[in-house]
């Protein structure tokens, strides 16, 4: 039990960014699926306090894009946006090469109370502060939005697959990419049938980053 609990915290994301250490890169690597489902955002997630995190799956291992914003209830917040593109990285431990080499490129701002009144405007339109998407997959392979956030105590995680019919409609989404000129430029969706069978077929070691999800009542797993 205690070996158990101790793999399970080591792989918790606990906040921070990658600032090119060897723990940072160690920590993103093997919590990722922490850091998705925002277990650091729903840890610290008290009254008055306003957090979201989204992340957009542009593919896995060809872009990967994430945008946080911070503030307090009723006061101007600021939002990071971050991509991750041209090479994944693994969720397996590869203990041969645990730290395979990846960036984020990162862009900072400042967001008024009148964009943030758009911004929850466009979270109450999509359904998002509510569990909304339970039961919903997400393929490391496709595209994909994943929703964490935390208002005033209250925290819910919603994901969005390409083939759910509400993903091409995400407001959300359209106040994101409006406020991201980072590069490279934001990997539009689409279908990925048949790169999905060949890439079904790649020898087991090429495969290690592949990973499937599925949105709970209480989270990701």
């Amino acid at each position: 039990m205690a070996v158990l609990a101790g793999a399970v915290a080591a792989c918790s994301y606990e906040g921070g960014t990658d600032d090119g250490s060897v723990a940072g890169l160690f920590q993103r690597k093997v919590s990722w699926f922490s850091y998705l489902e925002g277990e650091d955002i729903r840890n610290r997630c008290d009254a008055g306090h306003l957090e979201y995190r989204f992340v957009y799956n542009g593919q896995y291992n060809e872009q990967v894009r994430s945008y946080e914003i911070v503030g307090t209830v009723g006061q101007t917040a600021q939002m990071t946006s971050r991509v991750r593109g041209n090479g994944g990285y693994g969720l397996s431990l590869d203990l041969s090469n645990p730290l395979e080499p990846y960036q984020w490129e990162q862009q900072d701002a400042d967001l008024s109370l009148t964009e943030l009144v758009q911004l929850n405007d466009a979270l109450s339109r999509d359904n998002a502060g509510q569990v909304s998407t339970e039961g919903n997959y997400l393929v490391s392979d496709d595209f994909y939005w994943v929703s964490a956030l935390c208002y005033d105590g209250a925290f819910v995680v919603n994901a969005w697959p390409r083939q759910d019919s509400r993903f091409e409609g995400l407001k959300f989404a359209e106040f994101l990419k409006e406020r991201d000129s980072l590069e490279p430029e934001f990997r539009e969706a689409r279908d990925i049938g048949s790169e999905t069978f060949r890439r079904s077929r790649e020898e087991r070691s090429e495969r290690h980053s592949h990973f499937s999800l599925k949105v709970g009542e209480d989270g990701l797993y």
